[in-house]
């Protein structure tokens, strides 16, 4: 995105006798912009009472592909037997997803896997070639899956409860910037599940409290 300034030189008798101007680029501050927006949009749609944790999500993982336009991302939950659920992947094959179902997390699982067990940010730009994708590379390459980088998701208990990830279909190691959108990303992910659990907590706490 380019800002293209003009202004019109004129003499003592208003006729206009040269132009000068300027151009800046406002790629970054656009960026930021639209990053601000989708937020703004998933948190105004999370006070609907008629939302649930699936409709915010794919809205929140929607919009980000909209703004990365070669970008497919997902969250996959994490059960308590430390096994993955897939649970949105909006441009992700279902074929893909559906193979990630009940692998059970470690090191060396993907980095998905791997970002849930270490309860750090992995970034295998080239799943090809890396380590923790040893294993489960010829799935991710069937589907021209080239690079891969996970956040887990962390409740502030300290227990995960998932993983968000950004595939591409290319070699690629993500930015500064991106890296900071994939934080800010993660951080609306934990908030809208903490939330959504909590009520889910509640509910059973009062259900129990009716049987007694």
């Amino acid at each position: 995105y380019v800002l293209d300034r003009g202004f019109i030189i004129r003499d003592e008798k208003q006729l206009a006798v040269r132009m000068i101007g300027s151009m800046q680029d406002i790629t970054e501050r656009k960026y930021s912009e639209q990053i601000l927006s989708l937020e703004r949009t998933v948190f105004e749609l999370s006070n609907k009472t008629n939302v649930d944790l699936k409709q915010l999500v794919e809205t929140l993982l929607k919009g980000f592909e909209e703004i990365h336009e070669d970008a497919f991302s997902s969250l996959l939950l994490l059960k308590d037997d430390n096994t993955i659920e897939p649970f949105v992947a909006p441009r992700l094959p279902v074929e893909y997803t559906t193979k990630l179902k009940g692998i059970e997390i470690g090191p060396e699982v993907g980095s998905c896997g791997t970002a849930m067990w270490t309860k750090q940010t992995i970034v295998a730009d080239d799943i090809n070639c890396h380590p923790y994708w040893e294993k489960y590379k010829a799935l991710a390459l069937q589907f021209g899956l080239e690079s891969c980088w996970s956040l887990p998701i962390i409740h502030t208990s300290g227990n995960v409860m998932g993983s968000f990830a950004v595939y591409y279909k290319k070699i690629k190691s993500p930015s500064s910037i991106e890296l900071n959108t994939l934080e800010r990303v993660r951080n609306i992910i934990r908030i809208l599940m903490e939330y959504h659990w909590s009520l889910k907590e509640i509910k059973k706490a009062n259900e129990q409290f009716d049987i007694v």
